[in-house]
């Protein structure tokens, strides 16, 4: 039998539990979600959180390390300003969330996000940021 390729277009609604669990909830950088590779440095309610991801960055500083660098209020000041960001570092906020739970429903479904667990939720925001799984 002969297979076809067909093309899928859904309208889906983000859930907004979804959306503030990556951009207000420190349950995002618990280690059974995205915390063993990515940690929240700095929140604000409007932007989300300045993240990084601590291999990326020479010699997997300590988070207070992180905050002695010398780069690090330019860092804060280009999140906050809305500029590229240094290697390392990473903003998830609202679009990311959006990007995110888009790549949870093309792997998992519409019923993603209320079915999947901390495996499916880290999965997501990596595409989200990275396009690719890198971590895990």
């Amino acid at each position: 039998m002969d297979s076809k390729n067909v093309t899928v277009i859904v309208e889906a609604t983000v859930n907004p539990h979804w959306i503030e669990f990556c951009t207000n909830d420190t349950d995002l950088f618990r280690s059974s979600y995205c915390g063993y590779w990515l940690s929240g440095l700095v929140h604000d309610e409007r932007l989300g959180w300045l993240c990084c991801v601590k291999m990326e960055l020479d010699g997997e500083p300590s988070i207070s390390d992180i905050a002695e660098r010398p780069d690090y209020p330019d860092t804060v000041q280009a999140w906050v300003d809305g500029k590229p960001l240094p290697v390392g570092f990473y903003s998830v906020n609202k679009d990311i969330a959006i990007k995110a739970y888009k790549f949870g429903i093309e792997k998992s479904g519409l019923d993603w996000y209320e079915n999947g667990d901390g495996s499916d939720y880290d999965c997501a925001i990596q595409k989200a940021l990275f396009s690719e799984v890198r971590y895990g």
